[in-house]
């Protein structure tokens, strides 16, 4: 599977608020690619909906590093 699945897959987690097992699916599309910047912004959103504001911020900060331009919703 590529990243870009992984990270599907953690978003429909995401929209189910099982916002652990999404997290799982987005570690493992930046561990297949550390350079794909959605993972990081949708595992902070995660991060963030289950109270890890400091993880979070430094998933979101890494998104805009690698992707300037992305968009964050929390």
């Amino acid at each position: 599977m590529k990243a870009r699945d992984l990270d599907k897959l953690g978003v429909e987690f995401g929209m189910k608020g099982d916002y652990e097992k999404a997290i799982v699916w987005f570690n493992e599309a930046i561990a297949i690619d550390p350079m794909y910047a959605p993972a990081y912004n949708n595992r902070g959103l995660s991060l963030y909906k289950l109270g890890y504001f400091k993880e979070a911020i430094e998933d979101y900060d890494e998104a805009i590093r690698l992707l300037p331009g992305i968009a964050i919703f929390a």
